[in-house]
């Protein structure tokens, strides 16, 4: 009559014992032992202000006896319930036995309950036949059949709340609370209970009207192809008598069909019945292969192509909408796109990794000129344009709205790749790779000039580059993204403060409004035009495009929020979007803005200290009398003070590499440019200068087809990109420009400026 059974599992069993002495302990668990149980575990403490003895001959009995013990809290009247503990250790350590100590009894029951295991016999000792627990004299409600009920009925709600299937955002809201937790001291396990059991309560960041536009859009078929769908697949094999297991991949699986069929096989399919039907194939010949029996298989299919989406609020850095795929969603944490997968950013890198930098820190403006002519990368490699040829002298505003590689790579050539790698870490990357050794050996680093045109060891998150753009549009200001603003415990003390996260100025105003508005160009002429709203709000932003198409994003914002889309497969396959990305962006936006009622004559104020000049369009200098001429804006302490040479350009015969005839067939045009020490240099001639003292004496006689180009030669290449390191983007309906030659030697002393 002193034994009390409580059924909580089908797979053991759980019972109150009133033993509370050694001798009353070791009978029952003798008698338990007769039944071969599984496992023995005890659940027990001891009284306060008893004789310590008792507490030793407890721990040793249950030490002896028990598989494992849980040693916890009883009665402690005046005494430290870790004392009385201490002393139960001092007998159970004289054993092997194996244990824990939980003070907590009813987290002590919780343990034993969630850790039991098929065949256990789970027994709590010493208190079933009182219904208080006596703390420093005072009698507290306390009775185990209770506890347990409880412990049941939280384990059942949090089972249902994790069988849930939470959308991409709630995963990351629970992912980012885990680790705010941990940085304030929790140890991961008990964050992960506080989440779960502690009563948390959250106040998220996330906007359900955005979240259910962005939601639509990215699961509308009328953006996408025909769907493939991608095989995750695992299968593991049993010896059917030694039960040693075999494991397969999807790797296995391809490797086993292109052995078959005698060519490359992707485990990519165009329906279920598809892809059913090859890992029934494959699964069967390994079973006949080997003879064992089938332990377990893995079957998911995983649509393609695939996108994510953030969209953020660049003004307190919350995050309103995050998509990290599409299709159904069938599990918790699953792999979340904009937050976990590193992609190659392509093109839009071309702005927060070379521009910002050049303008912020390097005394550039919009108005700086490079030559849009044949360039290589330090190890040899050639850089390519998306268009094959060359456009010879263009401003950084222009290179921006069309997506000039070259000029990209020039111009963190002269930023120096490593303060545009700061200047990164600046702007919230932490994916970035300083220096690391492969393990082949191989030096690997993102600080090289292809950093300008976003070719990375590892990549970027959707996420992050959301937040560096945010950036920009928040006048220099990055914030941290954030998915939750605040969050209170179970007794309504606030835990976590996110309302006013910290701001951290990472480039100037004029920066910030200067990038703005050269991207404002990139959708209103240039390589982004599709994402233009409709509504006539202002908008800014960058496309991007890597090499084999295999990634495409446009990263871009309005006075109100930023976000980034991506499109493209799961693993380096090429797709083309062409356009889609920038449509899809564009609607969503257009969408929000209709759904929040936002003023569409909203715009980015200009700061103070922005001016209007107007310089030589083929240096960047100011201009002399017969230059061509562009007007732009400028920070007001980085207008050029120089003046412009008056002949700025000469035509070289390719062959003689002297001053060409009419008659040369093959021509390049130099620029002189100003050097680091004022002294003006023909950049590109690597021959000696005297020869261009006289015409060529090759031609002249013969009538040859003349065939010019600007600043290059005519043996172009106009292949995409071939190069890992470089980006491709779509090419728009764009002339190539032509330069006027100057008419005068002797420079003015007017120019242009205005406020």
């Amino acid at each position: 009559g002193r034994i009390e059974m409580i059924k909580v599992s089908d797979e053991f069993t759980l019972m109150i014992d009133y033993a509370h002495n050694a001798m009353a302990l070791e009978s029952l668990l003798d008698t338990l032992r007769d039944y071969h149980p599984e496992r023995i575990v005890t659940v027990f403490g001891f009284g306060g202000n008893r004789s310590k003895t008792r507490r030793y001959e407890m721990g040793e009995v249950s030490g002896k006896l028990s598989d494992f013990t849980i040693i916890t809290s009883d009665n402690p009247r005046f005494e430290e319930p870790q004392a009385i503990i201490d002393d139960i250790k001092v007998g159970i350590e004289k054993t092997d036995g194996a244990y824990v100590e939980i003070i907590d009894r009813k987290e002590a029951i919780r343990y034993a309950i969630t850790h039991g295991q098929t065949g256990d016999v789970i027994v709590l000792a010493g208190k079933g036949h009182e219904d208080y627990q006596e703390i420093k004299g005072v009698k507290y409600p306390m009775d185990e059949r209770v506890l347990i009920a409880e412990v049941l009925e939280e384990l059942k709600e949090e089972k249902q709340q994790k069988t849930e299937v939470n959308s991409y955002y709630t995963d990351e809201v629970i992912k980012q609370l885990q680790n705010d937790l941990v940085a304030k001291g929790y140890s991961e396990d008990e964050a992960e209970s506080l989440i779960w059991s502690g009563g948390l309560k959250v106040i998220v960041c996330q906007d359900p009207e955005i979240q259910e536009i962005a939601d639509s859009v990215v699961n509308d078929t009328s953006y996408w192809p025909e769907p493939v769908y991608q095989l995750n697949y695992a299968l593991t094999l049993a010896d059917k008598e030694t039960k040693v297991q075999t494991n397969y991949s999807v790797e296995n699986l391809e490797s086993w069909f292109a052995e078959q069929q005698g060519y490359d096989y992707s485990a990519r399919y165009y329906s279920e019945d598809e892809a059913r039907a090859a890992a029934d194939e494959f699964r069967d010949a390994m079973v006949a292969e080997t003879g064992d029996e089938v332990f377990m298989e893995t079957f998911k299919l995983v649509i393609q192509p695939q996108v994510s989406f953030t969209l953020m609020d660049q003004n307190t850095g919350q995050v309103k909408a995050l998509v990290g795929g599409r299709g159904e969603k069938t599990e918790n944490r699953s792999f979340n796109r904009a937050t976990e997968a590193t992609r190659q950013p392509g093109s839009c890198f071309k702005i927060v990794a070379t521009y910002l930098p050049a303008l912020d820190a390097c005394n550039m403006s919009l108005a700086t000129v490079y030559d849009d002519a044949p360039y290589y990368y330090e190890n040899g490699n050639q850089v390519f344009n998306w268009y094959g040829g060359y456009w010879g002298p263009k401003t950084i505003r222009y290179a921006i709205m069309e997506s000039m590689n070259i000029i990209a790579v020039k111009c963190i050539t002269d930023v120096t790749p490593q303060l545009a790698y700061d200047y990164l870490l600046k702007l919230g990357f932490t994916t970035l790779v300083e220096r690391k050794t492969d393990s082949d050996g191989l030096i690997l680093s993102d600080i090289n000039q292809s950093l300008a045109l976003g070719g990375l060891t590892n990549g970027i998150t959707n996420l992050e580059i959301t937040a560096a753009y945010a950036t920009i549009a928040n006048g220099g200001n990055y914030i941290k993204p954030v998915f939750y603003s605040e969050v209170y415990d179970h007794e309504g003390n606030l835990l976590i403060d996110n309302r006013e996260p910290e701001k951290t100025r990472v480039i100037s105003e004029q920066t910030a409004w200067l990038l703005t508005s050269a991207m404002h160009d990139v959708v209103t002429g240039g390589t982004g035009s599709g994402a233009n709203s409709y509504t006539g709000m202002y908008t800014a932003g960058k496309t991007g495009t890597t090499s084999g198409d295999f990634d495409n994003w446009f990263c871009g914002y309005n006075p109100y929020y930023t976000a980034s889309i991506w499109l493209g497969n799961d693993e380096n396959i090429t797709y083309s979007p062409g356009s889609i990305k920038c449509y899809m962006w564009r609607d969503i936006m257009d969408q929000v803005i209709e759904k929040k009622g936002l003023d569409t004559s909203a715009t980015f104020e200009m700061p103070d200290g922005i001016v209007q000049a107007t310089v030589c369009s083929d240096t960047g200098l100011l201009p002399s009398n017969g230059c061509p001429t562009v007007t732009d804006y400028f920070d007001a302490s980085k207008i050029p003070t120089k003046y412009c040479p008056g002949v700025k350009k000469v035509v070289v015969c390719n062959e003689s590499h002297m001053l060409a005839n009419k008659e040369c067939p093959e021509t390049t045009t130099f620029i002189y440019k100003l050097n680091d020490d004022g002294e003006y240099v023909l950049e590109g001639y690597t021959w000696d200068e005297s020869l261009l003292k006289e015409h060529c004496n090759i031609h002249g006689k013969k009538k040859d087809t003349k065939k010019t180009t600007k600043a290059t030669t005519t043996t172009e290449d106009t292949s995409e990109d071939t190069t890992d390191d470089t980006t491709t983007e779509e090419p728009t309906t764009t002339e190539e420009p032509t330069t006027e030659e100057p008419t005068s030697e002797e420079p003015t002393s007017s120019t242009e400026i205005t406020t």
